[in-house]
C-alpha cells in the first residue's frame, strides 16, 4: 500500500521525546488536544506510530487518512 498522510487527534500534549522523534510531523495544540499531521507513511509505519503512542500512554481522540498535496487532483507528486 502506498504512503499516505494521517491526522491523529490526541488528548493533551504529546511527550517532548515523541515530538523530537517525529521531527517531520506537524503538531498543533489547541483546547487540550493535539493534532498530529504525519508525513507520508505506509500502513506499517502507521501501525508502528499508533503502537508507540499507545505505549507512551497517549489517549487517542481520532485517526483519519487525509489527502496530501500529491494525492489531490492537480496536486504535486
Amino acid at each position: 500500500m502506498r504512503p499516505m498522510t494521517y491526522e491523529i487527534h490526541l488528548r493533551g500534549a504529546p511527550p517532548a521525546s515523541l515530538v523530537a522523534e517525529l521531527a517531520d510531523a506537524t503538531w498543533t495544540e489547541t483546547g487540550g488536544e493535539t493534532l498530529l499531521l504525519t508525513p507520508r507513511i505506509d500502513q506499517e509505519g502507521l501501525h508502528r506510530l499508533v503502537a508507540r503512542l499507545r505505549d507512551l500512554g497517549v489517549a487517542f481522540v481520532e485517526v483519519r487518512q487525509v489527502p496530501a498535496d500529491g494525492d489531490r487532483p492537480g496536486g504535486r507528486t
